[in-house]
């Protein structure tokens, strides 16, 4: 994600679901998001935000994932896509890879977007709110 050519951008995945699991390849895209630039950080909204007794990690200094991909060194990027992976292998799938917390016909949606909230957090969703990209908007 390093070359994609936007000073800013909307990061978002494609909806996945106990029925695409092991069939979809991952996808994402990146849209273009001018309205981002520049957007100080501002993790305030969030206060002591805590999931699953957890603090949530601060990347204080970065608005949107853009900065973040491009300002941090190799092993934070890992770790922060390491801690998304974890958070939905946690809360999403149970002990067998199933998606049977959500039910079989559930989606989920994983995206940025900071527009309302210009601190760096990735969204885990069972609906496609704030997404921009229209062929990612739809369940599998």
């Amino acid at each position: 994600m390093n070359s994609v050519p936007f000073k800013s951008y909307f990061w978002e995945t494609v909806p996945f679901s106990g029925k695409t699991a092991g069939t979809v390849e991952f996808q994402f895209v990146c849209l273009d998001a001018p309205s981002l630039e520049g957007s100080p950080a501002d993790c305030t909204s969030f206060g002591s935000a805590n999931v699953d007794g957890k603090e949530v990690d601060r990347y204080a200094s970065h608005a949107q994932i853009s900065t973040f991909l491009r300002d941090v060194d190799n092993s934070s990027k890992l770790k922060l896509f390491q801690e998304l992976g974890r958070t939905l292998q946690e809360n999403v799938l149970d002990q067998a890879g199933n998606f049977s917390m959500l039910g079989p016909t559930s989606s989920v949606w994983v995206n940025t977007e900071g527009s309302g909230v210009p601190w760096l957090h990735l969204r885990i969703d069972t609906r496609p709110k704030y997404y921009h990209y229209a062929p990612f908007r739809s369940s599998p």
